[in-house]
């Protein structure tokens, strides 16, 4: 693959395989990975399944193909990458990328089953980001502060100041250790040298600040509070959406609805702590966040939000990838409920960004949600679109907030069927008719009107259609009555007979035997000529099939399920 191609891990991190190798084996061809699981297709079960990946190697290749498909999906490999195809009977089968043709469906996943981090995973995660960084400074809650400070003077503070290597002098790090106040990174420090847990360090913190110098009377930004319980975590992922859809300078928001600017307001309280003000501009309205310099730096060092000039910067961070789903679930609902548009005439649901690396890891993302989405280019920007059932999905999983936009999106959920891009299922007509005489069934199925037209070619079939047909399938290959009586009159007809003599042998009322007539002639079993009615040989095919089938033939029965179970699994998704 490509430098640039995303791999998706387990946890739900979206990474190029670039940053994947850059983690653990910068300096060497191969990498050895430790404990990285990522997602993988088992063609047996026609899935995505965790698998753990050992090794990831950066070699030089003279030949890339680039493979792109119809939804604007599209990924670089060497000319020997397997893809995963349908041959004629709907098998999946492997193909190499240097043998694809134009034209050709390739498997592509409709669900990735992310484990993304728990909510203590995540609070020790923002821990350790942060204090990445030398100048965030934190208070200390009570009596956790106190605590700390008793352990401290035990241990001797002017040894644990020196054992840390605190970049603060420590005259400043024992008046902070007396007021509870300390540098993130001395603290984790600290904690890993007392052997304290991240994630309760975390919940520990009163209010974390923002301060360059390391001076004792160093100029301090604005307070916040970190985001403690689950719907604080979900106000704050709420907000970080809505920004990064109309984010403007210093991470204030713009808009004209209120409706989004009030509850912008309201996530910034809930999660931080943070009061804001409405500002009136002369063609919109601004909402000004005072979280000050520690409010910006926390979602730029957190999530790669860049506060200036952002629209061509926007991309997803490993950290919000790898939250749990109904966190992400917050972040999409914001985003969209700033730039996702209804569109009326397409019904489909779609999103605008200048940013190509953000809308190729969007509708990755989306597909954590089961929603699988179609890209394009449109001038100088990227969008993406969601339509046919994903709508449905899209409703019930993320949706709006906005009641103009969730009243269109509830209409267009309704009135679509199946997504004309993804849901397509390219097996031939010519072997759903072979299968369907083998099971001897007529080209006219009760309870299933449009079922010819899949046969005729007339209309594709989605994996709806697909999920019907396995089934009417399944039970005539379980109820085998109607093929005997078929299987009767076919083989009455391997000799010339007359219909008199066939309506006497069969003891049929003659409405049922014309019928039946009907079908197999409509299937070119049989042959009708001056009154006389003879089998085909595509009819002794047939015969010698049924019977096998009636005789209880394992052989020829398991094959169809083979076939049958193949389909069940496509039309699952």
């Amino acid at each position: 693959m490509s430098e640039d191609s995303y791999v998706t891990l387990s946890t739900g991190e979206i990474l190029p395989i670039k940053v994947l190798y850059e983690r653990y084996g910068r300096f060497d061809k191969r990498a050895t990975l430790k404990d990285v699981f990522v997602d993988s297709m088992d063609p047996s079960l026609l899935n995505i399944k965790d698998m753990k990946a050992v090794y990831v190697w950066k070699l030089k290749s003279n030949k890339l193909i680039r493979v792109s498909l119809r939804n604007g999906f599209e990924v670089s490999t060497t000319p020997e990458h397997p893809f995963y195809t349908l041959s004629e009977l709907g098998l999946l089968e492997a193909i190499r990328a240097s043998d694809l043709t134009p034209g050709v469906y390739v498997a592509v996943p409709s669900l990735l089953k992310s484990v993304g981090l728990e909510l203590d995973e995540v609070k020790a995660r923002i821990i350790e980001r942060l204090s990445e960084r030398d100048y965030y400074l934190i208070y200390l809650l009570e009596p956790f502060a106190s605590s700390i400070a008793t352990t401290l003077s035990q241990r001797g503070i002017k040894a644990v100041w020196r054992s840390i290597g605190s970049k603060l002098d420590y005259e400043s790090f024992r008046q902070g250790v007396r007021l509870g106040r300390y540098r993130l990174k001395d603290l984790l420090c600290i904690a890993q040298l007392i052997g304290l847990n991240k994630s309760m360090l975390y919940d520990a913190i009163d209010v974390l600040l923002y301060r360059s110098s390391l001076k004792r009377f160093g100029r301090q930004s604005k307070r916040i509070h970190l985001p403690k319980t689950i719907d604080e975590f979900k106000a704050m992922m709420y907000a970080l959406g809505l920004l990064y859809g109309d984010g403007t300078t210093r991470a204030s928001l713009t808009n004209t609805n209120l409706r989004i600017l009030f509850r912008f307001k309201q996530a910034l309280l809930k999660a931080f702590n943070v009061d804001s003000r409405v500002v009136s501009g002369k063609t919109s309205v601004r909402v000004d966040h005072y979280g000050g310099l520690t409010l910006i730096k926390f979602f730029e060092d957190l999530f790669s939000y860049h506060s200036f000039k952002k629209s061509k910067k926007l991309v997803l961070s490993d950290l919000l990838t790898a939250m749990r789903d109904d966190l992400v679930a917050e972040f999409l609902k914001g985003l969209f409920d700033t730039d996702g548009t209804v569109n009326k005439r397409s019904r489909s649901v779609s999103i605008t960004s200048a940013s190509k690396e953000l809308i190729d890891q969007l509708s990755i993302l989306l597909i954590r949600f089961g929603i699988v989405s179609t890209k394009y280019k449109k001038g100088r920007y990227f969008v993406l679109s969601i339509s046919g059932r994903d709508l449905k999905t899209f409703r019930s999983r993320i949706g709006f907030t906005l009641p103009n936009k969730n009243k269109l999106l509830r209409r267009f959920s309704r009135l679509t069927a199946s997504n004309r891009v993804a849901d397509i299922v390219p097996i031939s007509p010519k072997v759903l008719s072979a299968l369907r005489i083998s099971l001897g069934l007529p080209r006219t199925i009760r309870g299933f009107p449009y079922y010819s037209k899949y046969e005729y070619g007339l209309q594709r079939i989605n994996r709806v259609a697909l999920g019907k047909i396995v089934k009417v399938f399944s039970e005539a290959l379980n109820e085998l009555s109607y093929l005997s009586i078929k299987a009767s009159i076919l083989e009455r007809c391997c000799n010339e007979v007359t219909y008199s003599t066939l309506i006497g042998e069969c003891k049929l009322d003659s409405n049922r035997l014309n019928g039946l007539l009907a079908s197999l002639k409509s299937d070119k079993l049989i042959k009708i000529k001056d009154g006389k009615i003879s089998v085909t040989d595509t009819g002794r095919e047939a015969l010698s099939i049924w019977k096998h089938l009636l005789r209880g033939s394992s052989v020829q029965k398991e094959n169809i399920e083979q076939i049958l179970d193949a389909w069940r699994k496509l039309a699952s998704g």
